[in-house]
């Protein structure tokens, strides 16, 4: 009997069959389940997440956060949350990696949370993997003040740097990362249901292009680029008749 490997998952998100990194997670880690695995987070967006471990703030900053007072010191928290945070021992992921006793720590590579798992692999000598999924430095809600973006992606070359392991989810992306001995690309992964056959062409004769994805900031303006290129392009136009469109977005 093979014996699963153990991940320690440490993750802003956690995995859940629904969309962005979440979903890449998912199918990963949960679908196909090859690994036995334990996910800590700081997530509490939903109920029915997946997290065995849940990792937060200190009490007071917790309270803060949720409070009224929130949304004004939102940018101070999470520059807390990225800078200061990462440097202190986290009891509830020191307990983890005790009682589980993983043979890696995974982490999503983001702002703040990463860092702390970057320092927890280290102290007790585990192998670190990393998931560079999207650019998080310069994505809103995942900074605090704007003139911390600089540090916050340089400090995010260097994460994928101290990886033993680093899965990126694109050529572009591994590309801007720049070398690294042992970086692969996570292709697209299909999810485990099937789509009933349809003919093709379809039976208006229109070429139907279905769109399901975040649709903010530069998601955005890719998403109307390539709807101005359909609209423009004679070869759908002349073999397709007029394109049609449908489009379900998210903006986290």
């Amino acid at each position: 009997m093979t014996t699963k490997c153990r991940i320690l998952l440490v993750s802003i998100v956690p995995p859940r069959n629904d969309y962005g990194v979440r979903i890449v997670m998912h199918r990963t880690f949960v679908e196909r389940s090859p690994f036995e695995l334990h996910v800590a987070s700081n997530a509490d967006f939903a109920n029915d997440l997946l997290v065995h471990t849940p990792l937060r703030l200190p009490r007071p900053l917790h309270r803060l956060r949720k409070s009224r007072f929130g949304p004004r010191l939102a940018a101070w928290l999470t520059d807390y949350e990225n800078f200061v945070w990462p440097l202190t021992t986290n009891t509830a992921l020191e307990t983890a990696v005790e009682t589980f006793k993983p043979d890696v720590i995974l982490m999503l590579a983001e702002c703040g949370l990463c860092h702390g798992a970057r320092k927890t692999a280290q102290r007790h000598g585990l192998p670190l993997a990393g998931l560079f999924l999207d650019w998080f430095p310069v994505m809103k809600g995942h900074f605090g003040h704007k003139f911390t973006q600089s540090a916050l992606s340089r400090r995010y070359r260097e994460l994928y740097s101290a990886c033993d392991l680093a899965f990126c989810t694109s050529d572009g992306m591994q590309e801007v990362l720049g070398p690294h001995p042992n970086s692969h690309v996570i292709y697209p992964m299909p999810g485990r249901h099937s789509v009933p056959e349809k003919p093709w062409p379809s039976s208006t004769g229109k070429f139907h292009l279905v769109y399901v994805g975040s649709v903010q900031n530069f998601y955005g303006r890719m998403v109307c680029a390539l709807i101005e290129k359909m609209e423009t392009d004679e070869g759908l136009r002349d073999h397709r008749g007029r394109s049609r469109r449908r489009l379900a977005g998210g903006t986290s």
